[in-house]
């Protein structure tokens, strides 16, 4: 019985996380490859959340994830498919190095 109590304890703790962590995300604008200095302000919020709950690295992954969107979210999605074992870390490093000013410049988009 205890067990049981135990296993229904753990099982709610992890409910309200998930929860929590779904209600947190509202927090986070959006970004959707608006500039560098948006992008930063962007990372600035998700780790700013991240750290509200606690977050490990799947969560941050499914944080950063979940507040993408338009091309960020497509060249996240292609980075984590290439590369399956990625830390959140990497994936952050992915997407400063697309989405710096320098390549997102109108004039880059011929090259």
């Amino acid at each position: 019985m205890a067990e049981l109590r135990e296993a229904l304890h753990d099982g709610f703790n992890q409910l309200e996380l998930v929860l929590t962590a779904q209600n947190l995300a509202k927090l986070v604008r959006t970004y959707s490859g608006e500039g560098y200095k948006r992008f930063q302000e962007w990372i600035r919020d998700v780790e700013r959340v991240g750290s509200m709950i606690n977050a490990d690295d799947a969560r941050m992954r499914n944080l950063t994830l979940q507040t993408l969107t338009g091309n960020p979210a497509d060249v996240a999605h292609q980075f984590i498919q290439g590369h399956r074992d990625c830390t959140c870390r990497d994936l952050k490093a992915s997407l400063k190095e697309r989405f710096s000013d320098w390549l997102t410049q109108p004039w880059r988009s011929i090259a």
